[in-house]
């Protein structure tokens, strides 16, 4: 029975091999948590009107603890949906 030992030349074509065809898996981000002044910041408001958007139902806050916080993808949605 022979035994086969690849050489330092085999397995460097079959890595580069492997890296020619190698599709790079994308894993969704987590949905960022924003405080009342980064949301502010991304939408150019002070953060009464913040607050006001809330109160009226428009941005959905979430409570952790004493701190309101807003997702930054339902930020974005809420302006586009404002927008249309």
């Amino acid at each position: 029975m022979n035994l086969y030992i690849p050489t330092k030349d085999d397995i460097r074509e079959i890595v580069q091999g492997e890296l020619a065809t190698f599709q790079p898996v994308v894993l969704p981000l987590p949905d960022e948590l924003l405080t009342k002044i980064e949301t502010a910041e991304l939408l150019k408001l002070c953060t009464s009107a913040v607050d006001n958007l809330r109160r009226k139902g428009l941005l959905k806050a979430y409570r952790i603890g004493a701190s309101v916080r807003f997702k930054r993808s339902e930020v974005l949605q809420a302006v586009e949906d404002l927008n249309q």
